[in-house]
């Protein structure tokens, strides 16, 4: 009788619309039956979280290579000569949109820096360097630049230059630790970058770059 009873009453009390809650998303859930769901719109928005978006850091190794006038000179004169050069670029920037699996990552629009090193300046043929000496090549400047870029291939640069080597080498071309300013641009591929340094003068090469670049990205 009392098993009866008891049961009976769950009955009742099952079909009493007050003390019950039916969520209608991802039910059952666990919910407080004192306290009705606070959506119940179906609004898919009320439920997507906003994205927060990320900060960007992006590393990008580069090699250049770049025929123009530089450092050599041959009989007094100014020679045009080939240069070989390694950088990496660093920048910062911002997303709205964290991306997903696989996304680049790297900053599409930001400021930066960017630090070169012309390992060697190559000249062209020269008739009036000793041929049994080799090819003449001097060692290229040191560069760092503060570097802006757009839609990830657009760039220009500006900073400071040196040459670090002291002393006359050789035929004289290298003409000791020589300090001054560059700018440069690229556009993809494409360079061109154009220097100033005292002893050496003016100086523009203009060629070829290639970037390898990875990025660090996390929550903002």
């Amino acid at each position: 009788m009392r098993r009866a009873l008891l049961a009976a009453a769950i009955v009742a009390l099952a079909g009493c619309p007050g003390l019950k809650r039916h969520s209608l998303r991802n039910a059952p859930g666990k919910l407080d039956i004192q306290v009705p769901p606070a959506r119940l719109t179906m609004d898919p928005q009320q439920d997507i979280p906003e994205d927060p978006g990320v900060n960007q850091l992006g590393i990008a190794p580069g090699l250049s290579v770049m025929p123009g006038i530089g450092r050599m000179y041959g009989d007094g004169n100014r020679e045009g000569s080939l240069e070989l050069g390694v950088k990496v670029h660093v920048a910062f920037g911002e997303s709205a949109d964290s991306g997903g699996k696989g996304a680049l990552g790297f900053p599409r629009d930001g400021w930066g820096a960017t630090l070169g090193w012309g390992i060697a300046q190559f000249g062209f043929s020269d008739t009036s360097f000793p041929e049994e000496a080799g090819t003449p090549t001097v060692m290229g400047p040191i560069t760092l630049e503060a570097t802006r870029h757009w839609f990830y291939m657009l760039n220009v640069s500006g900073g400071l230059v040196i040459y670090p080597t002291p002393g006359a080498v050789g035929d004289g071309s290298e003409r000791g630790v020589d300090a001054g300013g560059q700018l440069s641009a690229g556009a993809g591929p494409f360079a061109i970058k154009m220097r100033y340094v005292q002893d050496s003068g003016f100086e523009i090469f203009g060629g070829y770059q290639l970037y390898l670049p990875a990025a660090l990205t996390w929550s903002r």
